[in-house]
């Protein structure tokens, strides 16, 4: 498996040695660029967005689940985070950035992310760890 970032890692250390941060520019020729971007396209693949509040309503309704979230739960994650990042007195567009962490993880078909979606402790967790 050769990840954008391992391709990337391999082109540096191949092209810096071992002086990180010398400041020189790191070139790629077109096919390293063209292949980085077709790994992208199909991992894309994986993180498409679904509505997963609207199939927890109906995941809870067959399993009789009343710890599974909902738009509450998402509400008051959402307050909670914002509160956070403002007491600490860190930019607001962190909050946002957290929110969408959040988001794309609940999405992913993960066993965590099913975990936290019909767990409010998990979800809880999940959420803490979007603004680390």
């Amino acid at each position: 498996m050769n990840t954008l970032g391992m391709k990337l890692l391999e082109h540096d250390l191949h092209v810096h040695g071992d002086q990180a941060g010398s400041g020189r520019v790191m070139v790629m020729d077109e096919d390293d660029i063209l292949g980085c971007i077709s790994m992208m396209l199909r991992q894309e693949e994986h993180y498409v967005c679904h509505d997963y509040l609207g199939d927890q309503v109906a995941t809870s309704l067959h399993h009789n689940n009343g710890d599974a979230i909902d738009e509450t739960c998402r509400s008051k994650m959402c307050e909670w985070i914002f509160h956070v990042i403002d007491s600490t007195r860190l930019q607001r567009e962190t909050a946002s950035v957290a929110m969408t962490f959040l988001d794309r993880f609940l999405c992913s078909h993960s066993e965590r992310a099913t975990q936290a979606r019909i767990d409010r402790k998990e979800y809880q967790l999940a959420g803490e760890s979007s603004c680390a």
